[in-house]
């Protein structure tokens, strides 16, 4: 309807649109009672609260609620028929007449009353989290419990028989649900007495699924990255998420992605490096709330510390493609996961392995130098240089540049052999010992036939 002003009964003002509409009615509240730390969300159920949905004017600014002397709180309306209102706290008043306006100035007078009652406080929920599947053990820890045999668990919409523990303490067990996501978590002693649905929120995640596992072995000294793919992996945060081994060793996880999580595995060695249970293998899992475990499916296996004894040859040059022998004890010790030999930060896979001996051609290097050779059972960790900053003789390989000949004399010899033969050029004593001199030994001079 237009609407305009005049100051003298004569002339007129602009006009603008005033809008006329029919009174709400709020029939009940849906729950009419919560806690009186108040968030309780109350349905309002009536009737006109979306009377101008047609219209250019929209009335949801101006909507409220009015909780009795409480105070107003801001209302969300639904649609014609509903609107949702969160109660505020009332520490001192148990019932307020729950009003409605849609202008912020004239209220309905339907005198539907909200009653406030004393609930269960929550300090800690532990977890506070847990798979879609349900089955998960909730405990909860507060004050005002109190054993009155009516102890209930509310996971979103669906109630659960809880336990009482103690003064301070109940458990739920967490049902199941058909999608992930968070849902409020309440609690009551009494009946339908529930705790504040703001105090704590349950998140369902999906459960996670290993799919694949490397590597599968390690040395019992621990500490083994491996590195978990599969599906369903979330970061909760606050340290929640681990590799499990054995059902009861848990160790510090860092997901990544989705679908793919790390972690190292445990030490089997005491204090004095003994495997004394002689743990061979421990089933591995994944968590990501402390509590519940995927299907262990999946092993990972120890193996013993390798020990090298000799390097034949312990020399190549510097383009590689040298064949090594490497002997040593426990070089294929089941089940070996990924065999690889390292000349220095070279690694290569050996040609044949087994328990004592292993063949390997050398890698390529770039500049003349000792390395320290070593073997791993997993292409990760391989066995401990015998002496640190010495060079041992039972793993150390040294590369040099080839050398070159100059002049020889003499040019023939008979074929019986035994000519000495004098070369000279540069390379032929290209090893040093540990003072910085010059270390000779034994030069093979080779013909078409013979091995001088």
């Amino acid at each position: 309807m237009p609407v305009a002003v005049t100051l003298n009964d004569q002339q007129l003002s602009n006009k603008i649109d005033y809008w006329y509409y029919e009174f709400p009615s709020i029939f009940m509240l849906d729950p009419n009672r919560g806690p009186d730390t108040g968030g309780t969300h109350v349905l309002l159920k009536g009737n006109n609260f979306d009377p101008l949905y047609r219209g250019p004017v929209k009335n949801y600014n101006d909507t409220f609620c009015r909780f009795g002397a409480l105070g107003v709180v801001p209302a969300k309306v639904l649609n014609s028929t509903k609107v949702v209102c969160v109660s505020p706290p009332s520490f001192v008043l148990r019932e307020v007449v729950v009003e409605v306006t849609l202008n912020n100035q004239e209220w309905t007078q339907d005198n539907n009353v909200f009653t406030y009652y004393k609930p269960p406080f929550l300090f800690d929920v532990e977890p506070l989290m847990g798979p879609i599947e349900g089955g998960t053990r909730v405990h909860v820890h507060g004050s005002n419990f109190e054993d009155t045999g009516t102890v209930r668990c509310k996971f979103g919409e669906t109630i659960v028989p809880g336990q009482y523990e103690n003064m301070n303490e109940l458990l739920c067990v967490s049902p199941p649900t058909k999608k992930p996501g968070y849902v409020p978590f309440q609690v009551s002693v009494r009946e339908d007495e529930f705790s504040s649905e703001e105090m704590a929120q349950y998140l369902y995640y999906a459960t996670p699924v290993i799919e694949s596992v490397e590597p599968t072995c390690g040395p019992e000294r621990g500490y083994t990255h491996i590195i978990i793919r599969g599906k369903n992996f979330i970061d909760p945060g606050f340290d929640e998420v681990f590799c499990v081994f054995n059902k009861t060793i848990f160790m510090n996880t860092t997901v990544f992605e989705p679908d793919r999580i790390e972690c190292s595995s445990p030490p089997v060695l005491n204090d004095h490096g003994v495997n004394e249970k002689n743990v061979r293998l421990y089933d591995i899992a994944i968590t990501l709330n402390k509590k519940d475990l995927t299907d262990t499916k999946f092993q990972f296996h120890y193996y013993k510390e390798v020990t090298l004894k000799n390097i034949t040859p312990p020399v190549g040059p510097l383009e590689g493609n040298t064949t090594v022998q490497i002997s040593g004890k426990g070089l294929n010790q089941h089940p070996a996961c990924n065999v690889t030999e390292r000349f220095g930060t070279y690694q290569v896979r050996p040609m044949s392995y087994n328990d004592t001996l292993a063949v390997a051609k050398s890698p390529k290097a770039f500049l003349p130098d000792e390395v320290v050779v070593s073997h791993g059972i997993n292409g990760q960790q391989y066995n401990p240089d015998k002496k640190l900053n010495y060079r041992d003789p039972e793993n150390t390989y040294s590369y040099y540049g080839r050398p070159l000949i100059v002049s020889y004399n003499p040019k023939r010899g008979p074929s019986s052999g035994g000519t000495k033969i004098v070369f000279s050029g540069f390379g032929f004593t290209p090893f040093k010992d540990e003072a910085g001199k010059e270390d000779s030994r034994p030069i093979w001079a080779v013909s078409y036939t013979h091995l001088r």
